[in-house]
């Protein structure tokens, strides 16, 4: 099964994605703004896409990834994992609900939408 097959099995199919998250994934360069490759680790870690999965993804759409592009896959999914207790520690476009939702601690909820 190819990449892109097991990615859209976590989430679905690629063409109902945000389209800023293709945007940020296959058009920009990982090194303009930061902000952008932290938009996307937020998306697939609160779909709850595995780090590894994300992370391998994000390197190959976007060719012009750096070697630091996993560290900070798995830093970020480090810091949302084990601040169990934090508030609004970023946003993500939720697939299921089909809104912007808060990356919360897991002992919060975990549906608390975006306020504009």
């Amino acid at each position: 099964m190819n990449l892109l097959a097991v990615l859209e099995e976590h989430l679905c199919e690629i063409d109902l994605w945000p389209s800023f998250i293709l945007r940020y994934l296959f058009i920009d360069h990982p090194s303009v703004v930061r902000t952008n490759r932290l938009n996307v680790i937020a998306f697939f870690y609160g779909n709850d896409v595995p780090c590894v999965l994300a992370c391998r993804f994000y390197n190959v759409c976007n060719g012009k990834a750096s070697r630091f592009v996993a560290e900070q896959f798995h830093e970020w999914y480090c810091v949302w994992h084990t601040h169990t207790s934090k508030r609004h520690m970023a946003e993500y476009w939720n697939m299921r609900l089909g809104k912007f939702i808060h990356i919360n601690g897991s002992l919060l909820s975990q549906s608390e939408p975006v306020l504009p």
